[in-house]
């Protein structure tokens, strides 16, 4: 089914596709949401995810991103030479693993710097809808400063998106001094 008709009065933060309308038609519309859209104005069905990876500073969020996006073919982060400022913003696609299907997940993630200096300009980008991702890395001692800024985040996230789903997950685990510490640090 065509699109014949659209009623778009009465909407203030549509006033552009107003102007359009009333000056070009459905027509005019349909070609100004093509260019904003870069694509043929065809539905489809389209699996994307907003993914915030967060916390401490060196947890691991930046490498969990580069395993993400090269799989196999990772490389870590240098802790000397690539702290993340503020935030950092990437998009790539996911292919279906078993390669049967033909959809793929679109992400976009937010890689968050840890350092404190940061935390209020993170609040901004946390929104409902979203997958966070909460590192600690397992490999040092889980002591009670490092419990309560995971707890800062924890909170901070769940006060700018009430209800989202966040996981926690350790990293560094194959840096740490034995599995069974790691599994301490996981279970304390």
């Amino acid at each position: 089914p065509e699109l014949t008709d659209l009623y778009i009065s009465g909407c203030p933060g549509l006033a552009t596709l107003q102007k359009l309308q009333a000056d070009g038609g459905l027509a005019a519309v349909r070609g100004y949401l093509q260019d904003l859209e870069g694509s043929l104005f065809e539905p489809s069905r389209r699996h994307s995810l907003k993914l915030v990876l967060a916390g401490p500073t060196e947890a691991g969020k930046t490498s969990l991103l580069r395993a993400l996006r090269f799989g196999g073919q990772r490389e870590l982060a240098d802790l000397k030479d690539e702290r993340t400022i503020g935030l950092e913003i990437h998009r790539f696609t996911l292919p279906d693993p078993t390669g049967r299907r033909r959809a793929a997940l679109h992400l976009v993630v937010y890689d968050a710097g840890g350092h404190g200096e940061y935390k209020e300009l993170h609040q901004a980008f946390f929104s409902s809808g979203a997958l966070y991702v909460l590192l600690w890395d397992v490999s040092k001692p889980l002591l009670k400063p490092v419990v309560a800024e995971l707890c800062c985040w924890a909170t901070s996230i769940q006060a700018c998106a009430p209800g989202a789903t966040v996981l926690l997950v350790g990293s560094h685990a194959d840096q740490a001094e034995s599995a069974a510490a790691a599994d301490r640090s996981c279970t304390a």
